[in-house]
């Protein structure tokens, strides 16, 4: 009796423990997968930021009189008044249709830390569309007006990679071109009361890529 008692004893607690295992397994794939999914909202987001981006620069290189604006009172001045405006603001319009999706993605999944940050991101996207459509700007002109963008985008990432667990990088800006050379260039770290590991700017291992163009 008792070696049949102790047969089952032993069998109880071998289930029991592969039961455990397959609780933590499952437990740590789901973590493995929210982090991961995560990370892509966050990626796919900059990525469409980055398009967004460009496709203004296009719309800011347009006359004012050329993009039409739904904010003029007389109709027929609101649509885009030759074949290269029309074709700018509609790469532009898929390029915001996009942005707003990969946003509300990222708002709906990424971490409160990172989402509370998005807001900031698309209020600078709409203050600079308005200047975009306000006037016929230089590479040089729109360049020092993106340079907020830039940077908050850069911390943006930033955080979204402390948040997944991986180290902090050295990134200004996401434009290439902005070395922070400037003396409001300054960034704080992403979190001042912690030692931060830092690690090469090598991005592609994270999931989050920064494609830099002269956008």
């Amino acid at each position: 009796m008792t070696a049949i008692l102790t047969t089952i004893l032993g069998a109880l607690l071998a289930i029991s423990g592969g039961l455990v295992g397959i609780a933590l397994t499952d437990r740590r794939e789901r973590s493995r997968w929210v982090r991961d999914s995560q990370l892509q909202a966050s990626s796919d987001l900059i990525t469409a930021l980055q398009l967004l981006m460009r496709r203004m620069i296009n719309v800011a290189y347009l006359d004012p009189a050329e993009s039409g604006s739904y904010e003029l009172e007389e109709f027929a001045k609101r649509r885009p008044q030759n074949q290269r405006a029309e074709t700018t603001m509609a790469a532009f319009d898929d390029a915001t249709a996009s942005w707003n999706s990969a946003r509300h993605k990222a708002l709906l999944i990424t971490p409160t830390q990172a989402a509370e940050k998005i807001p900031e991101l698309d209020h600078e996207v709409d203050r600079l569309l308005n200047l975009a459509h306000s006037q016929a700007w230089t590479r040089a002109e729109l360049r020092e007006q993106r340079i907020p963008l830039g940077r908050l985008a850069a911390d943006y990432l930033r955080l979204a990679r402390q948040l997944a667990g991986l180290p902090d990088i050295a990134l200004t800006s996401i434009w290439a071109w902005d070395r922070g050379d400037s003396a409001s260039s300054a960034r704080q770290p992403v979190n001042q009361g912690a030692a931060q590991q830092v690690a090469s700017p090598e991005i592609a291992t994270t999931g989050i890529a920064v494609t830099h163009s002269d956008s």
